[in-house]
This record gives structure tokens, sequence and C-alpha cells, in this order.
């Protein structure tokens, strides 16, 4: 009896542990998931193991954009992050932790940060993986607080710059146009309707009057296409995959770029604010690979799963540094990536680039759904 005693005894201890190793292992997920810190966990091979919500949200993403994802695949500054790939192989070589210093271009501007990389070993002496915990520095006493302290909010206050210069652009291109197309067209019009309201010959009277069919057409045609440009009205109709695919082949048409749009979709609608803006940022990333990529091919692609939707846009041209971009972007050179990747934030989406000199371009936009994401005319689709 006594022998029971002790077995049942040293089964409920067990019990008791075990229950207090996992209410502490969920507190301490509570503790790094609400961190104010940067923390991040690597595999040996560089790949994320984990992401806390202030970590991933400095970077314009989620935890789970990152799980299981390559710095690489996420488009973070390849000068940068080399360096960062050294201390981490470095660590797993020594197993012993490793302060270092960086800055970083984030949606707040460029930060200082100084992180702390520690190895996690296992029994058997192996380092199974790597704790980053980063700190910005940049607002501390000694950092450059004068100067980098307003970097993020110089670069709201020059992307509202760019927007309202973006705008004024807008309104001068449609003025222009309306003057210079529809304005002419409906001056010959009325100079038309003049002479017919004037005209005694019927043969004569036939002729000014096709010339003025012909005319209204040409100004049909005009405000169309303006209407177009505003905000094509099929991506309200019939969606973004119909919407993109009218746009790629009116935009890349006659580019001499050959371009190849594939989309795979549920049929459901997707929420107007998603689509809005995909279809706004590919219509901007067009834009730059023919004024800018020299590229001989391009790529647009929309796959489209009930809880998911990967939009991504790729060419072969000549590629751009994309710390530079950003940091141009963040100091109001242009508006660019940083404007994209606003849009599609703001939609509740993850906006990744993958960029080099001389290697192309590649612009993938992640949404995650929630259970009840499609709807038959895109009302009350939530993203997660």
């Amino acid at each position: 009896m006594e022998d029971g005693s002790s077995d049942e005894r040293v089964k409920r201890g067990r019990l008791m542990v075990n229950g207090t190793l996992a209410a502490e292992a969920s507190l301490l997920g509570k503790v790094l998931m609400t961190s104010a810190d940067h923390i991040y966990m690597f595999d040996p091979s560089g790949r994320y193991l984990f992401a806390n919500a202030a970590g991933a949200a400095a970077l314009g993403l989620k935890p789970a954009d990152m799980m299981g994802r390559h710095w690489r695949e996420l488009g973070f500054p390849r000068d940068i992050m080399e360096t960062f790939a050294d201390n981490l192989r470095r660590v797993m070589e020594t197993r012993r932790p490793l302060t270092a210093y960086t800055d970083f271009p984030t949606l707040e501007g460029v930060r200082r940060y100084e992180y702390i990389l520690t190895p996690v070993v296992s029994p058997s002496g192996e380092v199974e993986a790597v704790v980053c915990d980063a700190r910005d520095m940049t607002a501390l006493p000694g950092e450059g607080v004068s100067e980098r302290e307003g970097d993020g909010e110089e670069g709201m206050r020059a992307l509202s710059l760019q927007l309202m210069e973006i705008q004024e652009a807008e309104r001068r291109k449609i003025a222009r146009e309306l003057h210079d197309q529809v304005g002419q067209t409906l001056s010959i019009i009325k100079v038309n309707l003049q002479q017919l309201s004037r005209c005694p010959d019927l043969e004569t009277q036939q002729v000014l009057l096709d010339r003025t069919i012909a005319a209204l057409g040409q100004v049909l045609d005009q405000i169309r296409r303006i209407s177009h440009d505003l905000r094509p009205s099929i991506l309200d109709d019939l969606g973004l995959a119909a919407a993109l695919r009218w746009f790629v082949d009116y935009r890349m048409r006659d580019a001499g770029i050959e371009t190849r749009f594939s989309a795979v979709t549920t049929g459901k609608r997707l929420p107007p604010d998603v689509e809005t803006a995909c279809f706004r940022v590919v219509q901007e990333a067009l834009t730059n690979v023919i004024k800018h990529s020299g590229a001989r091919r391009c790529e647009v692609s929309l796959n489209q799963a009930p809880r998911r939707l990967v939009l991504t846009v790729e060419d072969d041209g000549v590629g751009f540094d994309l710390l530079d971009a950003r940091t141009k972007a963040v100091r109001g050179g242009h508006l660019g990536l940083l404007g994209m990747q606003e849009r599609i934030v703001s939609a509740g989406g993850a906006f990744h680039v993958e960029a080099a000199a001389g290697k192309g371009c590649r612009l993938e936009i992640v949404f995650d759904f929630q259970e009840k994401a499609v709807g038959e005319g895109g009302e009350d689709l939530e993203t997660s």
C-alpha cells in the first residue's frame, strides 16, 4: 500500500510540475508577445521561428507573415542583414551571446537599434536557435536624439507632402485632358451645330450632322478613358481579378514588355478597401515597370484562397537598391515603396519587396482573413 501511495504522490507531483511549467510557458509567451522590445527567434538557417507583435509591426508586418521565412524573402536591406547574418553565425559557432548596433529603415523612419543575440543550446551542446532582443535606442540620450527623433515625423510629413503633390499633379493632368481633348472636341461640335442651323442645303446638313455624331463619339471615348484612369468601373462591378486582367492588358499592350497575368480565385468578392488597395498598388507598380525598370518581361499573379490572398508583381528589369529607396522615401525623396506599403498596411495587409541592382524587383502583397472572409458582394468581410 505504501508503494502504491508513493507512486500516486509522484504522479500527482509530476502533474503539478507539468501544469506549473505549462502556465509559466504561457505567461512567458504573453510577456514576449507584448514586450516593447523587438524579439525574434531564428533557426540555424536564418529563418524566423518567432516574432513578437512589436518587432513585426515596426517592419509593417504581422508575426504570422514572418514565421518560417528567411529575411531574404521579406525584402529587408541586404547589406544590413548580411552583417546581421554574420553575427548569427558567430553566435552559433561560439555559443556565446553577442551585442551589436545597426541603423534600420522602418515605417517610422531610419531607427538606431541595439540587439543582443543569445544562443539556445540543446542538452547535447548544439545550437538549436538564436534569440534576438532588439531595442530602439533612437530616443535615448547620447544616441543622436535631436537628429533621429524627428525621422518618424519627417517621414510622415514627407509622405503627406508627396500625397498632396500627387493629388495636385492628378488635378492638373485631368484639367489639361479636359481642356485639350474634350474641350476642343466640344468646340468642334458647337461650330458644326452653328453651321448646321444656318445651312439650307440638305446634302451639306447631312455632312455636318455626320461630323457632329463622330465628334460626339470621340467625346464619349475621351470621357470614358478619363473615368477609367480615375477609377475603372470594372473594379466595382466585377471585382479585383477582372479589373487587374483589364488593366494589365490596357496598360501593357503597347509598352513593349512581355506581360503575363494569372489569377486563381474563389469567385467571391473581397472587401472593397482590399480590392482598391491592391488595384492601386499594381497600377503604380506597372507604371514604374514601364518608366524605370527597363524590363523585358513582367508577371502579375493573383492567388485568392478562402482565408488568404497573395498578389505579386515581378519583373526582370534593372532593379534598385532597396535600402537606398527606403531611406529616400522616409526622407521625402519620392513616395514609391512607402506609399504602396502604407496603402496595403492601412487595409490590413502585409507588403514585401525583394529587389537588388541588376536583379529585377518582386512585390508581394498578402492578406490573411478571418473565417468569414468572403461574401457575394464584398460585405462583412474582415481581415485578421
